[in-house]
């Protein structure tokens, strides 16, 4: 007999021989209740090896084969199946075990020279390489094959010394647990309380114990076998606690760094990573060459929820620095946002401006744009657009879809740099956000124009006014429709959605003032004057303030007459345009009038500043105003100009005339301009408004160089003189009328003083009633009824006839003319003391002969009268 087993109640056991035969007994052997046996194989071959896989099948081994055998007997001495028919087994270098916990049967372990074989019913299953001599094997806990070699050591040549070494290798982890040499060969190896024991040749008996495991373990860590801890750590993880196997993971980590193995390195750090502590594994890996390993465990940080801001910004760096744009792009993407963009997940927070400023230092421009559009960063889309990218269509497509804060914030910073690129389209712009035109585009239509729009920046023809700018856009938008119907169907119903949805509705917002953009316009006089003049015609229908619309209509004054500068081949359009702005003026304030001359002089434009005098209700409060701009003209060489301002202002500034004759008469180019019969109708109008007396007419003829002809002024004389002669004429008839008249009073007075004087008059001068007694008789002619004077004058009594009083009685019919009499003498007495009054009557008069002698008339040589205790004197 050969070999020998049983299964595992012990109700089958099986024998084989060396001839070849397997005998296999049945029955109830423990208790001695009978068994029978009979022969299941029969071969020449000898049997090796015999072993149970269940109750019905059999591993058989001879020298060359290895096979399964059935033990139902119904095989007819035939194997069931070969799994091996080129090598056999040797005695004792076999053993069954239980591969796993859910194998329903064992499978077959054979130790050869070269290696450990491993057999199931399907034949070759694995094997495990381990080139030394094995003379007997035995399989402890279904783990541990337990073996016994043997080495040949040559001390001499003569003599060779045999020595045997157990060796129990863990079949699992695929290392060596135990080797130790022993005095002699194995004869026998079996199980008992938990231990297995080893009857040697010479009779000794040893016996082996399994440590405990987390001594295992720490002996495994000593060795540097990381893996294998690892392995049994994952394996009996009731005995290890969670932390203590990434402690174990980590210390491993941190071998591999040390041997240079980065890649497994960081795949040990990143399963330690609910540690802690990753700082000091995030320093390990910030080299360049390490950059891509340190991506890694980022993520895997990000995975987990436990990542910092300072986290994501290291990993966007790493991106950048490995030029991973891809991931870049996709990390970015899965970042959820709330409606206020903000980052919807703290895990992937980062700081936006340093990432966007790294991202534009390394010249990765679309990923810091796809930063700043994702979170709506749109100051910085704009910037990145116009001062990196240098792709103008695209940002003025983008500031489109703006609301209109966010708008105004980012137009205003770049309106200048947009002017410069794309001047029609920003116009445009500012003019709907100004007017209150302005409709934001949807996202979505932006996106669809970005990628059929060319990046080319267009040129446009010179623009003058808001009117051909209206013209000019509307030709360019049926152009670009026309080429856009040419396109697919898809194209055109997408073309009509925008259509719809950029036509201009009723406005959701109070247009901003303008003036906050007025700056923004340097250098595009055109645009700004398209854009004031938008403004102005669109102002009725927001019913601004009145201030704001003058502000408008001051600044485009100024734009035309600077524009009348600057384009000399249209100045006088200009000057048209800002002459018909000023006759649209109605009302005209102070500041308004300072501020419109003040702009009309610095560009020389004296229409404009006679306009503006003209329209305001105080125009000669700017003393010699007309005089300026007399001379301005004549200056200027325009003397017909100077003409027309003195034939319009004269009346009101009398020294136009006396400055026009002085000027025109000063040599002969002006008179031979100007003409004697222009000059001849300023003095008819002189001597027709009576401003000067002839002889300063004269002097001004006759100053300095005079080029005057005395035909020019002869009429002029000979009209003075008879109006003089005439004037005489008409003063002495009136000294005669006045001294007849004076003389006819001072015959009256005589008469009313010297003679009595016959009463015939029966009415009362009062009532008009019949005089009946008493009555009352003045000097003056006129009598009254007693009871009408009292009630006239108040008087309480008649008047004794030999009173005096009655001196103090007035008539009551003369008393009105009496009291004029007193108060026009009295006021006669007065003018003596004012001699202001007379400076002042002199200083306002253009004929100062004339007022004197007024003045005298009105008693101004008058004596003076001292009056003392009431009485003058």
């Amino acid at each position: 007999m050969t070999c020998f087993t049983h299964s595992p109640d012990y109700s089958a056991l099986t024998f084989g021989f060396s001839n070849g035969t397997v005998i296999l007994v049945r029955g109830d052997l423990l208790y001695d209740r009978g068994s029978r046996q009979r022969v299941i194989y029969e071969n020449k071959e000898p049997i090796t090896s015999i072993s149970f896989r269940d109750e019905m099948t059999l591993y058989i081994c001879t020298v060359s084969k290895i096979f399964t055998l059935s033990t139902t007997g119904k095989n007819n001495g035939h194997w069931d199946k070969i799994l091996d028919d080129k090598e056999g087994a040797d005695i004792n270098c076999s053993s069954s075990y239980i591969e796993n916990n859910n194998s329903t049967g064992r499978a077959l372990l054979v130790a050869r020279d070269a290696c450990f074989q491993f057999y199931n019913l399907r034949g070759k299953s694995h094997s495990i390489q381990m080139n030394i001599p094995k003379r007997r094997i035995y399989v402890y806990k279904n783990r541990y094959a337990v073996f016994l070699s043997f080495v040949n050591s040559n001390l001499t040549e003569s003599s060779i010394i045999s020595s045997n070494k157990l060796i129990v290798l863990d079949m699992k982890n695929n290392y060596i647990v135990y080797n130790q040499s022993i005095p002699s060969s194995i004869f026998e190896v079996f199980e008992c309380w938990n231990d297995l024991y080893m009857l040697l040749s010479d009779g000794s008996l040893l016996r082996l114990h399994e440590k405990p495991l987390k001594e295992n373990v720490n002996i495994l860590v000593k060795s540097d076998l990381f893996q294998i801890a690892i392995k049994l750590t994952n394996e009996s993880s009731d005995e290890f606690s969670q932390e203590e196997i990434m402690k174990l993971k980590k210390r491993y980590g941190l071998y591999l760094y040390d041997k240079g193995e980065f890649a497994d390195s960081i795949d040990q750090f990143i399963e330690c990573i609910p540690l802690g502590k990753t700082s000091e594994v995030i320093s390990k890996f910030k080299e360049s060459s390490k950059i891509h390993h340190l991506i890694k465990y980022l993520q895997k940080m990000v995975d987990l929820e436990i990542s910092t801001p300072n986290h994501i910004n290291l990993l966007l760096t790493s991106f950048c620095k490995l030029k991973k744009s891809d991931q870049f792009v996709k990390f970015i993407n899965d970042i959820k946002i709330d409606d206020d963009f903000d980052i919807v997940e703290k895990h992937k927070a980062f700081d936006l401006n340093m990432i966007i400023q790294l991202c534009k230092e390394n010249e990765y421009f679309d990923l810091a744009l796809l930063i700043a559009e994702k979170f709506n960063l749109s100051p910085v889309v704009v910037s990145i657009q116009l001062n990196d990218l240098h792709d103008t269509v695209s940002t003025i497509t983008y500031i489109t879809s703006l609301s209109i804060d966010d708008l105004l914030r980012v137009v205003i910073d770049n309106v200048n740099v947009l002017l410069n690129n794309l001047p029609n389209e920003t116009t445009q712009l500012l003019i709907d956000v100004f007017t209150g035109k302005y409709t934001p585009k949807s996202r979505d239509l932006v996106v669809k124009n970005e990628a059929n729009e060319t990046k080319s920046i267009p040129t446009y023809p010179l623009i003058t006014s808001y009117k051909q700018f209206v013209s000019f856009m509307r030709l360019k938008e049926g152009t670009e429709r026309n080429s856009t119907e040419t396109a697919s169907e898809e194209n055109k119903e997408q073309n009509v959605t925008e259509r719809d949805v950029i036509s201009p509705i009723k406005p959701t917002y109070q247009p901003p003032k303008p003036r906050i953009i007025f700056s923004s316009f340097v250098n595009h006089n055109y645009e700004f004057v398209i854009f004031l003049e938008a403004c102005i015609e669109s102002y009725d229908a927001f019913g601004g303030n009145v201030q704001d619309k003058k502000d408008l209509m001051n600044t485009l004054y100024e734009m035309y007459l600077t524009l009348a500068n600057e384009d000399l081949d249209n100045k006088s359009d200009w000057q048209s345009k800002a002459k018909a702005l000023l006759d649209e003026r109605t009302e005209w304030s102070e500041e308004d009038k300072v501020s419109l001359l003040l702009i009309s002089n610095m560009y020389d434009y004296n229409e404009g500043e006679m306009i503006i005098r003209e329209s305001t209700d105080n125009a000669g409060s700017i003393e010699g105003f007309e005089l300026d701009i007399f001379r301005s003209a004549v200056f200027s060489g325009s003397l017909e100009k100077s003409l027309e301002i003195v034939n319009k202002y004269g009346t009101k500034e009398h020294e136009l005339f006396r400055l026009a004759l002085t000027t025109y008469t000063s040599n002969s180019h002006f008179m031979d301009t100007i003409g004697e019969e222009n000059l001849k109708k300023l003095l008819l109008t002189i001597d027709n408004l009576k401003l000067f007396t002839p002889l300063e007419v004269l002097d001004c003829l006759t100053r300095g160089n005079a080029n005057v002809k005395l035909g020019l002024v002869k009429d002029y004389l000979l009209r003075n003189i008879e109006r003089q002669k005439a004037g005489i004429k008409k003063n002495e008839t009136l000294v005669n009328a006045y001294e007849l008249k004076l003389n006819d009073l001072t015959s009256q007075i005589e008469d009313l003083l010297h003679n009595p004087k016959l009463i015939n008059t029966t009415r009362c001068s009062v009532c008009s009633g019949q005089l009946d007694f008493p009555i009352i008789y003045f000097k003056c002619g006129h009598q009254v009824h007693e009871s009408c004077l009292i009630e006239n004058t108040g008087i309480s009594s008649i008047i004794d006839e030999n009173s005096n009083d009655d001196a103090n009685v007035s008539c009551p019919i003369c008393s009105a003319d009496q009291d004029a009499l007193l108060m026009l003498k009295k006021q006669q007495e007065d003018m003596s003391l004012r001699q202001d009054l007379f400076e002042a009557s002199l200083q306002g008069s253009s004929d100062r002969f004339k007022s004197m002698f007024g003045f005298l008339g009105r008693g101004g040589m008058e004596t003076s009268q001292i009056v003392t205790d009431g009485k003058a004197t």
